[in-house]
């Protein structure tokens, strides 16, 4: 977040440097960032007569307004949670194993440390049993996993996978959710999937001020 008492004084004077009110319009503009927490604040400014609001783009979000005469920050509060959840069914591959893990809730989050959810529903329509796995990742490498065994055909399963990890770089770092099964899907055998509302939670942990 901008807090700083100098990063404060320095977009002031960007600000003054860059708009210089007269009378033939009127200012208004925002200070943007993007949603996603990359790149650099952006300043969006209608100048027009009579005065028009500016507004952030698209996936942008409002950190600051300046009036043509002040300029004042906004600060962000993050969410209490991060949500992803599946609007349909995610097919696991045929294949048994690694090669036919089915990614399921991909996620990029800020820096910080959180409490991970995943909770899903194993359909195993196909004419054989198997042992079905889930896992919690974060930049492709598991952190944390759990298994259910589908031992007949079928039947359906609920799964959890729970854990608390660190982003060191936020917006960039991919967390996510992944499914697979052990064994290859029998030819002709119904597509194991799982059911429409998979969901990651992320829930921000504060450690101290």
């Amino acid at each position: 977040m901008l807090r700083s008492s100098l990063i404060r004084a320095a977009l002031l004077m960007l600000v003054a440097g860059m708009f210089v009110p007269g009378a033939a319009y009127a200012i208004d503009a925002v200070l943007c960032v993007k949603a996603t927490g990359k790149g650099a604040p952006q300043f969006r400014a209608a100048k027009t007569s009579p005065p028009t609001p500016a507004t952030c783009k698209e996936k942008e979000i409002q950190i600051g307004h300046f009036d043509g005469t002040t300029f004042q920050l906004q600060e962000q509060q993050p969410p209490t949670a991060y949500v992803h959840s599946t609007p349909a069914p995610v097919a696991i591959g045929a294949v048994g194993g690694l090669n036919g893990a089915a990614t399921i809730n991909p996620m990029f989050l800020p820096a910080g440390t959180y409490l991970v959810t995943f909770t899903g529903t194993i359909v195993n329509f196909g004419p054989s049993p198997d042992l079905f796995r889930c896992a919690i990742y974060v930049s492709g490498a598991v952190v944390a996993a759990n298994a259910v065994d589908l031992g007949e055909a079928m039947t359906v399963a609920p799964m959890t996978v729970q854990t608390v990890l660190t982003v060191t770089s936020g917006g960039t770092t991919a967390v996510g959710s992944t499914c697979l099964h052990d064994n290859n899907l029998p030819s002709g055998g119904t597509p194991y999937y799982v059911d429409p509302g998979a969901t990651l939670t992320a829930v921000p942990i504060v450690t101290g001020s």
